[in-house]
């Protein structure tokens, strides 16, 4: 949707002394600024909100997880047209989803969008990516579907569980025989597929690639006991080096329903020497397995207790940054509430790896563990980047206060940040969230230019907070947030003039501590604007509203993650105030006087430079 023009500040022309405005329909008024330090007149800025008369978000600047599309457990790749001239240039994600028509099968379902947030379908078969034919090995549950592409051969290969086809078609369909769960791969030339099984040829060993399960643990290793494996996920190291992680199921042999991994030889080649368990549901950490070797006998010893999972850790991804791997899972089982991703890190890909504290790290991504009623089991997640930002694309629940009945699923996404919690690195998601949120630099070509800013404050504690690139949504960092001693005043400075589109200022997580408005965004030109004849130094826009949408005031709650916004026309600027006084609440549950106000972060999306 279009955000419709403002009507006072409708546009900019560039002449011989500087950047210089026209108007219409001006509002201009004379006095001080707020704190007194300056006579001059200021001109009035008129300005969106984020979103348009019919509650949809601005689209060329923001995105909100609005029900757009559908599917469990997603899977989302990029795909540069320099990789892909024809099907480049879009995200493609896969979603458990599952059609059949006589004895084939279509799974995978597949969606593409520009900007993680705008899907459309793009899956080549009725918008399934998967189709397996009647003989092959794959007979059901289709589950978890993730893809990567081979340079070195130009196919797309997609990972994904199903159920051996030893097992009746009548019997596997209710997902009852779980023992029989094994990973398959498919093999495209195509993102959209279709894809079919990888069967026939050779592998990199030389050997005969058969219709039967290429990554079979319980067959290879000669185990009577069944090895149930679903959640295939394909990580490429900085080398080039492949790695396959998945879940070990619920099946008959008793084993922890941990996360597994092995390197891969080539998209389609195990190298079993390599099998490793990473994590184990229940314990922060995997003891003492040896590589490679596993009997009816082996069970992984667990190290310290972590109450934080449920019985079953799953819905793995593995991702590198600044040299530390990040082992990303899911627990709580997804027709749970609670229903999270978690993470461990370590210092190579096949561990060993250690989950983080509860609240020190860990959850990741939890609506239940924010403080959220409004979303509910957001679990099982892929990450991607969008140019340097990365993103969790989840899955939620289709309706919070069903959440028993996870069939209808909707694709979420907010970003990853990097901070240090009790002296690691961890992932932080700025997320889940409901409300609208800025796009991706590499979609927009707007960036945060409040991280470049300096910041000062008439008051309070936490200025450091309020450009750190966290919305204190997750329960590990709630406590990052600016706190004023009463109304104040933030400055954010530029060392050079920058073209400011529009400003956000994020909420309190706390209702205490919300404020209601802005009473002021003050900005310095970067050159006299002139209107009606006259010159302008600076320019305003007066009483910017928090959305009353995301306070309920009867409750008491504020939306997590959730801002001020104003947008308007591209103006270059040198400075930015923000006046704030008003809030919500101001006195306790004891009658007490309570004069803080919190803000958690203060985004500006804008282009540095003239």
């Amino acid at each position: 949707m279009k955000r419709k023009k403002s009507k006072s500040f409708l546009k900019t022309a560039a002449c011989a002394t500087g950047l210089v405005c026209a108007f219409s329909a001006l509002s201009v008024f004379a006095g001080c600024s707020q704190n007194g330090a300056s006579q001059e007149n200021y001109i009035e800025i008129s300005c969106g909100t984020g979103v348009n008369d019919a509650d949809k978000p601005y689209d060329e600047l923001y995105w909100r997880n609005d029900p757009v599309a559908s599917g469990a457990d997603p899977g989302v790749m990029w795909v540069s047209e320099e990789q892909d001239a024809e099907n480049g240039g879009w995200y493609y994600a896969y979603v458990t989803d599952v059609r059949q028509i006589g004895n084939v099968v279509y799974s995978a379902f597949c969606y593409r969008s520009k900007d993680l947030s705008s899907w459309e379908v793009a899956g080549a078969a009725d918008g399934y990516a998967l189709v397996s034919a009647s003989d092959d090995w794959t007979i059901s549950n289709f589950w978890a579907p993730e893809c990567i592409y081979d340079e070195t051969s130009g196919k797309y290969y997609l990972y994904y569980s199903a159920q051996r086809s030893e097992v009746a078609r009548g019997d596997a369909a209710p997902a009852t025989n779980y023992s029989e769960l094994q990973l398959a791969v498919a093999v495209s030339d195509r993102p959209q597929g279709p894809f079919s099984l990888v069967r026939g040829g050779t592998d990199f060993n030389g050997e005969e690639i058969a219709n039967a399960p290429r990554f079979d643990i319980a067959g290879h290793f000669n185990l009577s006991k069944p090895f149930a494996a679903i959640d295939a996920s394909v990580f490429k190291d900085d080398d080039g080096a492949l790695y396959l992680t998945f879940a070990k199921h619920e099946d008959s042999s008793g084993r922890n329903r941990g996360i597994w991994g092995m390197k891969l030889l080539d998209p389609v080649t195990p190298d079993f020497s390599t099998l490793t368990c990473l994590t184990m549901a229940g314990y922060k950490s995997v003891k003492n397995f040896v590589p490679g070797v596993l009997t009816d006998d082996t069970f992984p010893a667990g190290g310290e207790a972590f109450t934080a999972d449920s019985v079953l850790n799953e819905g793995n991804f593995l991702l590198k940054k600044n040299g530390k791997y990040y082992l990303t899972y899911s627990t709580h089982g997804y027709a749970d509430k609670s229903y999270c991703v978690m993470q461990a890190v370590a210092d190579s890909p096949l561990g060993a790896y250690e989950k983080f504290d509860s609240g020190k790290g860990n959850p990741l991504v939890s609506a239940m563990a924010s403080g959220i009623g409004y979303m509910a089991g957001t679990g099982h997640h892929s990450v991607t980047a969008a140019g340097d930002e990365l993103f969790s694309v989840y899955a939620y629940h289709g309706n919070p206060e069903k959440y028993g009945d996870a069939n209808m699923r909707i694709l979420g996404a907010d970003r990853i940040e990097i901070a240090e919690i009790d002296g690691k690195q961890a992932l932080v998601c700025n997320g889940p969230t409901a409300s609208p949120q800025y796009k991706p630099q590499a979609v927009s070509g707007y960036e945060n230019l409040a991280k470049k800013a300096k910041i000062t404050v008439k008051n309070g504690v936490g200025a450091e907070y309020l450009n750190d690139g966290l919305l204190t949504v997750s329960a590990s960092v709630k406590e990052r947030e600016y706190r004023s001693s009463g109304a104040t005043e933030i400055t954010l400075t530029f060392d050079s003039p920058v073209k400011a589109r529009s400003v956000m200022i994020y909420n309190s997580s706390s209702y205490d501590y919300a404020f209601t408005k802005a009473d002021r965004i003050e900005f310095r030109f970067a050159s006299p604007l002139t209107a009606n004849g006259k010159e302008y130094k600076f320019g305003a826009i007066k009483n910017p509203a928090f959305p009353a949408e995301y306070a309920d005031t009867e409750a008491g709650v504020i939306t997590q993650g959730a801002a001020v916004i104003a947008d308007f026309d591209e103006i270059e600027i040198t400075e930015i105030k923000i006046y704030l006084s008003e809030k919500y609440e101001t006195t306790d549950k004891f009658g007490e006087t309570l004069d803080d106000i919190g803000v958690a972060e203060i985004v500006v999306l804008g282009k540095s430079g003239s």
